[in-house]
């Protein structure tokens, strides 16, 4: 396998597909669409479209940006659909004492995958789903992906880049069995 700054890129294949898990700054190919994990009120990242008048008063402009609704956790949606398209997947929900659940990854990355098949996009790049918030075993969210991914409607995909953390050990994904992927 080889090395890339230093870190491991970990590749396998589930079903036809061929899966990359390399830094999230180190591209193995390029992409069609890349996914972003979030949470149900939309605190992870800035707006996508934040209001920018400067003739309107500021509290004008936080009941804007307050009356966005609210995302479910385990739901998707297209954010844009220019090259690279963008999915955000709501995997987190900060107002519960447990922000992340196995469920919630499930849906989410269905759902997310869902999007990707009707769209017929062919070159994927998604953070592995929970890592950087939850408190579920890389095992766990490794088989979520994996059981996911195996059973999904997605026939024009051919390639996923799995974005792993800069900070991140990529050696630790040789220590877990990959349920339905060869290595």
């Amino acid at each position: 396998m080889p090395l890339i700054g230093g870190s491991r890129v970990i590749e396998w294949r589930c079903r036809d597909l061929r899966v990359v898990a390399a830094p999230e700054t180190m591209p193995p190919f390029p992409v069609d669409v890349i996914v972003e994990e979030q949470d149900c009120a939309l605190l992870l990242t800035v707006a996508e479209d934040p209001p920018r008048s400067t003739e309107q008063p500021a509290w004008y402009l936080a009941n804007v940006l307050h009356r966005q609704p609210e995302m479910q956790p385990g739901t998707a949606r297209l954010i844009t659909d220019t090259a690279p398209a963008r999915i955000q997947a709501i995997v987190y929900d900060v107002e519960q004492e447990v922000i992340c659940r196995e469920q919630w990854l499930s849906m989410a990355l269905e759902n997310t995958l869902s999007i990707v098949g009707t769209r017929h996009y062919r070159r994927l790049a998604l953070p592995l789903l929970g890592l950087r918030y939850s408190t579920m075993s890389l095992h766990t969210l490794l088989a979520v992906f994996n059981r996911e991914l195996a059973k999904a409607e997605i026939p024009a995909l051919t390639c996923v880049w799995l974005q792993i953390p800069e900070n991140f050990d990529c050696d630790a994904l040789l220590d877990i069995p990959m349920d339905g992927a060869t290595t």
